[in-house]
C-alpha cells in the first residue's frame, strides 16, 4: 500500500506535540540542518543572504541549546552572523526566566528576533531588558496600511 498524502500541516498543529512529547530539539535540529543545507547551496550559487529561523521557546531551558546551534553552524559552515532566530512574542513572558540562553547567543553573534510583535502583552519596555537584535511587527499591524485612512 502507498503512502498517503496528509497534506499541509501548520507548525502551529506540530510544534506543540513535539513539545509536549519531548521531540522538539530533534525537530530543530533536523531543521536547522536542513535549512543550512539550502543556505549552502545558495551560497555556492553567490547568493549569500541571512537566515532567519523559529524556534521554541521550550529549546531555551536547556543552557546547552546555544552551543548546539552554534556547533552545527560550525559544521555547516554557515557563519553564525547569518542566523536570526525568532521567538514569538507569546514567549516573552519566559524569557526573562531564560535571560542566560539568550544573552549566550548574543555573545556567539547569534541574533535574536521577536515575532509577532503585537499579538501578546509585552511592552516596550520590557524588550529593552531583553537581548533582542530585531522586533517584527504582526502583520495584522500592517497588512491594511496601504488602504488605511489617517484621519485630520
Amino acid at each position: 500500500m502507498g503512502r498517503s498524502r496528509v497534506g499541509l500541516r501548520l507548525p502551529t498543529r506540530f510544534v506543540p506535540l513535539a513539545e509536549e512529547h519531548g521531540l522538539i530539539d530533534k525537530l530543530t535540529e533536523w531543521g536547522l540542518r536542513t535549512t543550512f543545507q539550502q543556505w549552502r547551496r545558495w551560497k555556492d550559487q553567490g547568493l549569500e543572504m541571512r537566515l532567519a529561523f523559529n524556534i521554541s521557546a521550550v529549546s531555551l531551558e536547556s543552557l546547552d541549546f546555544p552551543d548546539l546551534v552554534e556547533r552545527i553552524c560550525r559544521e555547516m559552515e554557515v557563519p553564525a552572523d547569518r542566523l536570526v532566530l525568532e521567538l514569538t512574542e507569546g514567549a516573552t513572558q519566559q524569557f526573562v526566566k531564560l535571560m542566560d540562553t539568550l544573552t549566550r547567543f548574543r555573545i556567539k553573534g547569534i541574533g535574536l528576533a521577536i515575532d509577532d510583535f503585537g499579538t501578546g502583552y509585552s511592552s516596550l519596555l520590557q524588550l529593552r531588558q531583553l537581548p533582542f537584535t530585531e522586533l517584527k511587527i504582526d502583520r495584522c499591524f500592517v497588512v491594511d496600511l496601504p488602504r488605511r485612512t489617517i484621519p485630520a
